[in-house]
């Protein structure tokens, strides 16, 4: 008497899926937050990557010197790289105590600008913006300035270097 087996191929049985030991009792929420936790990590290393490097501008003010009328505040300066090439199109703003834009304007393909104007003595902030891939960088002074007198600045637009440091956990 043949089996009924004896044809028939045997199927060998499913290799069970490993199981890793859990940290804690709940090993799906467990699952959740390690995921959650690596999605993190993955998009703080993309944005690392794919944000551009920071910048600053970094603002050294001259002594004042006598204007050439008396009657006239003079603000003059320039802007340029770390290379010391210039940078134009840069927005510049002179602005009062009370945050009154006083001034304002864009540096010339020489990097400089200069403003004049007749107002009182008063402290004023000279901000200038330039435009880095697409991110406004800013910088600024504040200067008490007064009628007759003349004052200089010379500004750096500086690329820092930042590091993201990253520590990927494993489980």
């Amino acid at each position: 008497m043949e089996s009924r087996r004896s044809g028939a191929r045997r199927r060998a049985a499913a290799p069970r899926p490993s199981r890793r030991p859990h940290l804690t009792a709940f090993p799906l929420a467990e699952d959740v937050a390690v995921t959650v936790l690596s999605g993190i990590v993955l998009l703080v290393l993309a944005l690392g990557v794919f944000l551009p490097a920071g910048s600053e501008i970094v603002v050294r003010t001259a002594t004042a010197k006598p204007a050439d009328n008396p009657q006239f505040i003079v603000c003059y300066g320039s802007l340029v790289d770390e290379s010391g090439q210039p940078v134009s199109g840069a927005a510049v703003e002179v602005r009062d105590s009370s945050g009154a834009v006083v001034q304002s304007g864009t540096t010339a393909a020489d990097g400089t600008f200069r403003f004049r104007w007749k107002d009182g003595a008063d402290t004023y902030t000279v901000t200038l913006t330039a435009n880095v891939g697409g991110v406004p960088v800013t910088g600024s002074t504040t200067l008490a300035m007064a009628p007759g007198s003349s004052y200089g600045i010379d500004a750096t637009l500086v690329q820092s270097t930042t590091i993201i440091f990253v520590p990927i956990p494993t489980y």
